[in-house]
């Protein structure tokens, strides 16, 4: 597997959109650390596991909850019940 990190002068959110849309296209994933949710960034998919994690570590979910979409919709749920959402998966 090739790790690479093209150099692109940004213009436009729209342009760097095409730009990992061509990428996504030709098989390449993009991990784009231009978008702040880390799902919308890299994962693109919910990892509970790590919510699970991250419930256990930092359970008024004080530290940078806004960056995984997931934390809103399991805020109610303990680590344990979010783990088993990730056995679910």
């Amino acid at each position: 597997m090739t790790f690479d990190q093209p150099i692109n002068w940004f213009s436009t959110p729209e342009r760097l959109s095409q730009i990992n849309a061509t990428c996504e296209a030709n098989g390449f994933p993009v991990y784009d650390a231009h978008i702040w949710p880390v799902v919308g960034g890299g994962m693109k998919v919910a990892d509970f596991g790590h919510v699970a994690w991250k419930r256990r570590v930092d359970p008024r979910g004080e530290l940078n909850a806004a960056k995984s979409a997931a934390c809103s919709h399991v805020k109610h749920l303990q680590a344990d019940e979010i783990e088993a959402l990730a056995r679910a998966e």
